[in-house]
């Protein structure tokens, strides 16, 4: 848990940076997660589409806006 909370760590902060691996790492963690929590629907309903919800928010913020921190970064906001 401690290097994959450090490798996501990282990779968020890449996104800030406006770079496409980590976009890319960062859907793929997304995914994961989305079907690691589809699997445990039927324990813990709640909390499970409360995550999925969260993962499905993180990947179209990925996907749609991802592009917009590296431009941000380049006019000097």
């Amino acid at each position: 848990h401690l290097i994959l909370g450090v490798a996501v760590a990282a990779t968020g902060v890449a996104v800030l940076y406006g770079q496409m691996w980590a976009r890319v790492t960062g859907v793929v963690i997304a995914m994961l997660s989305a079907l690691v929590n589809l699997a445990f629907l039927a324990a813990y309903p709640l909390w499970s589409t409360m995550m999925i919800a969260l993962d499905v928010l993180v990947i179209w913020a990925l996907t749609v806006h991802g592009s917009e921190m590296k431009a941000a970064r380049q006019r000097g906001y």
